[in-house]
């Protein structure tokens, strides 16, 4: 009987080995975690870095876009404007007798030339009866910054033969 009571201490009391052993895989997880923790806990330097040099050129990128989006805006305006002036320096001309010759006149930023001009070149010689061709061209100028841009219109309208020049 007495070795009985030995085996049922023995089945009942573990043993210190596998104690120790989830004693040391605990400890080696805390170990593993710490590690991850103190990895995960900031950025490295060159981390930073990186970053912030990617975030610098993008934000260059977009300022150059948007200037360029903002200069071709002004641009189309201008140009805009300018065949505005353009159409009416022809719808003047156009409600009044010709006169061969050029006009100018500066409006604002915009200069606007008128030029009227007799177009004999355009007719055949046997139609002397037929009046004259006029061609009326219409030129408005502007600068941008130190380029000098331009539109120019012209159309053509039959007058008589003999205009005082």
């Amino acid at each position: 009987m007495s070795s009985r009571p030995a085996e049922t201490i023995a089945v009942e009391s573990p043993s210190p080995a596998p104690r120790e052993r989830m004693a040391s895989a605990a400890s080696r997880t805390r170990v593993c975690a710490r590690h991850v923790l103190s990895q995960a806990d900031g950025f490295t330097l060159i981390e930073i870095l990186v970053a912030f040099t990617i975030v610098a050129l993008l934000l260059g990128a977009l300022y150059q876009l948007f200037a360029s989006v903002l200069r071709s805006s002004a641009t189309a305006e201008n140009y805009e404007n300018a065949v505005l002036l353009a159409e009416s320096g022809l719808d003047a001309l156009s409600g009044t007798a010709i006169a061969v010759g050029d006009t100018s006149e500066r409006l604002g930023r915009f200069e606007r030339r008128t030029s009227v001009q007799a177009r004999a070149d355009l007719l055949s010689t046997e139609a002397l009866s037929v009046p004259m061709l006029y061609e009326l061209t219409v030129r408005v100028t502007w600068r941008e910054g130190v380029r000098e841009r331009a539109v120019t219109l012209s159309t053509l309208r039959a007058g008589p033969r003999d205009l005082p020049r």
